[in-house]
């Protein structure tokens, strides 16, 4: 065999080394990018679609998923406002059960209200208590403050009665003697629940 020329070595020692490569090639490469594709593109043996479809459509599913999430954390978020505003609410209320507003002081009368309770205070220095049920003269009770039924209260100090009646605003006094007293101090205090 006559010896080869160096072109021909190269052609030789080109179509080896492409050989191997190709072999090589087939048979690590190739199955291996086969593997992969399948992994990722491959059927679901359940669903039958693609992996990726598969994830796509768990992906969508989650993000739903998070969107309701969302709207019911605005609905929790929304119902513990409203909470809170009924809680300052009934606090606010709560306080004012004790505050009592003053209508009326003056040397003859001390009126108070809240939203629940009435307190009428008689001071007077000198009275005249007649047979029959009189008015003092002065209305001295708000309107929206008078009893639901009469109120009496008998005084210690002398026998009679200071009254407030659930259809006038003023008060109003009696002797149970069955004669008229004059000239006697009346003090009374006088509390009822307001309607």
């Amino acid at each position: 065999m006559a010896d080869e020329t160096i072109s021909e070595k190269c052609e030789t020692l080109y179509n080896k080394l492409n050989s191997f490569v190709t072999s090589v090639i087939s048979r690590d490469v190739t199955p291996k990018i086969s593997n992969l594709n399948t992994e990722v593109w491959g059927s679901d043996t359940q669903t039958g679609n693609s992996r990726i479809d598969t994830l796509n459509t768990t992906i969508n599913n989650l993000d739903s998923s998070i969107t309701n999430m969302e709207s019911d954390i605005n609905t929790i978020e929304s119902d513990v406002s409203n909470l809170q505003t009924s809680v300052n609410s009934l606090s606010s209320g709560i306080a004012n059960i004790g505050t009592y507003i003053t209508y009326l002081d003056n040397a003859n009368y001390t009126v108070k209200y809240n939203d629940y309770r009435v307190i009428i205070d008689v001071h007077l220095s000198s009275t005249t208590f007649p047979v029959t049920l009189s008015n003092f003269g002065a209305d001295v009770i708000p309107a929206d403050c008078l009893p639901s039924q009469p109120v009496a209260v008998p005084l210690q100090n002398v026998n009679a009665i200071v009254s407030i009646r659930n259809n006038s605003q003023g008060v109003w006094r009696k002797s149970n003697t069955g004669s008229s007293i004059t000239g006697v101090p009346c003090y009374c205090h006088i509390e009822y629940s307001r309607v």
